[in-house]
C-alpha cells in the first residue's frame, strides 16, 4: 500500500483557528494542485491511499476538497482508500468545532459524505484508463537527474507542492489515471490536448463525465446517474443531462442523487445536497479574504443556495427539506411550480432535500 498525507487552507493559527493571516487558496483554480499533487505518487502495481487530508477553516471553499476527493481521486484516478482528518466527536459539531482547523464532523465534509460515498460505492463514476504511465528503473533515480522532472520538495511537512519542470503536469490528474512506475518498461502518455483545452481553461475527463473548468473555477458531474456543480457558478444555469440549474449564490457544492440507483432524468427518489460556505457567528475576513479579522464563535451559520431548480423527466410528487441528520421535516414541503421546477433557499434551513415523483 503506498500513503501519502497532505493538507490545504488554515491560516496564521495554524492547527487553530486564530485572527491573521488566511492561506486562501482554492484548489478550482489549479486543476491537480493543492491536496492533489500526491495523485502523481501513485504506483502502478500497488494500492494508494490518502489517510490524512484536508483543507483547513477558515479557508472560505474547503467545501470544493470532498467532492473532488470523491470524484476525481476515489472515482477517476481508482485511488483505493481515503481517511479524511480528524473525525473526534459524536455527532455533528459547530462547524470549527474547538477552534480546531481540522474537523470532519461539519457540513463541509461529513455533510456531503452520504451523497458521495452513494456515488462511489454505487459505481457512478467511472474509473479512467491510464493517460500517463511513467515507467522507470531504479538506475534512473541516481543519474543525478530528476527522471519525471517533478520537483516535490516544495512546501512544509504537512503542506507537499509540486512544480513541473517539464514532466506529466499536474492537471493531468483532471483527465485520467496516473502512474509511476519502477520496474521498467516504455512509457506511455495520451494526447493531452485532446480533453485539455488550455485557451479555454477547461479540461474534460477522459471518461466524458466529469469537467473542470479552472477560468471560471467550477467542476460539473454529469453522470448518467449522481450529477452536480462545484465552485463558482457566476450566478448562471448550469443544463446538466438530469437537471436544470440556475443559481444565486456565488459558491456551491450541490449534488443530485438518485437514491433508488436510476439514471438521474429516470430516477423517483432524488437527494439534493445543497451546501455554500460557512463561517461562525460574528466571524469576519478582510475584502479579499486573506485575513481572518474576527474568528466568531459558535454556533455555525450555514450560507443558503439559492436556486431554480428542473430536472428532466416526469415533474415532482413531492419535494421535502430534511434536517442535518437527513430525517425529512415533518409538515414541510417546497413548492413544485406548474412547470415542474422548484426553488431552494434559506426558508427550511435546509441543505438536504429529498424529491420524490
Amino acid at each position: 500500500m503506498i500513503d501519502r498525507h497532505n493538507y490545504a487552507g488554515g491560516g496564521a493559527g495554524g492547527h487553530g483557528i486564530t485572527e491573521g493571516k488566511v492561506n486562501h487558496e482554492s484548489h478550482l483554480r489549479m486543476a491537480g494542485g493543492g491536496i492533489f499533487t500526491v495523485g502523481m505518487k501513485q504506483v502502478e502495481t500497488k494500492p494508494f491511499c490518502m489517510t490524512e487530508w484536508t483543507q483547513s477553516a477558515p479557508n472560505q471553499w474547503k467545501l470544493e476538497t470532498a467532492p473532488i476527493m470523491a470524484f476525481y481521486a476515489l472515482g477517476l484516478q481508482g485511488w483505493d482508500a481515503s481517511f479524511h482528518f480528524i473525525q473526534s466527536g459524536t455527532r455533528l459539531g459547530d462547524g470549527w468545532p474547538g477552534m480546531s482547523s481540522y474537523a470532519t464532523d461539519t457540513p463541509a465534509y461529513i455533510g456531503q459524505f452520504p451523497a458521495l460515498a452513494f456515488a462511489l460505492y454505487a459505481g457512478h463514476i467511472t474509473e479512467s484508463p491510464v493517460i500517463a504511465a511513467r515507467r522507470l528503473v531504479k538506475a534512473d533515480l541516481f543519474t543525478g537527474l530528476d527522471a519525471l522532472k517533478q520537483d516535490f520538495t516544495k512546501g512544509g511537512y504537512d503542506i507537499k507542492t509540486l512544480v513541473s519542470n517539464g514532466g506529466t503536469p499536474a492537471e493531468a490528474f483532471a483527465i485520467g489515471r496516473v502512474t509511476v512506475g519502477f520496474d521498467g518498461g516504455k512509457s506511455e502518455s495520451a494526447d493531452f490536448a485532446k480533453y485539455w483545452k488550455e485557451a479555454n481553461k477547461v479540461i474534460e475527463s477522459a471518461t466524458g463525465e466529469l469537467t473542470w473548468d479552472y477560468g471560471r473555477e467550477v467542476i460539473t458531474v454529469h453522470t448518467p446517474k449522481t450529477q452536480g456543480v462545484i465552485g463558482k457558478t457566476g450566478g448562471g444555469t448550469f443544463a446538466l443531462p438530469g437537471v436544470s440549474a440556475t443559481f444565486k449564490t456565488p459558491f456551491v457544492s450541490t449534488i443530485f442523487t438518485p437514491l433508488d440507483n436510476l439514471p438521474l432524468a429516470q430516477s423517483k427518489h432524488i437527494l439534493i445536497t445543497a451546501l455554500a460556505q460557512d463561517k461562525l457567528t460574528g466571524t469576519r475576513y478582510n475584502a479579499d479574504g486573506t485575513a481572518l479579522e474576527a474568528a466568531g464563535t459558535p454556533p455555525l451559520l450555514l450560507e443558503p443556495v439559492q436556486a431554480t431548480l428542473k430536472f428532466a423527466g416526469a415533474k415532482p410528487a413531492s419535494v421535502t427539506p430534511c434536517d442535518h441528520y437527513g430525517v425529512p421535516m415533518a409538515g414541510k414541503s417546497v413548492p413544485v411550480a406548474a412547470d415542474g421546477s422548484i426553488t431552494i433557499d434559506g426558508t427550511y434551513r435546509a441543505y438536504y432535500y429529498e424529491v420524490k415523483r
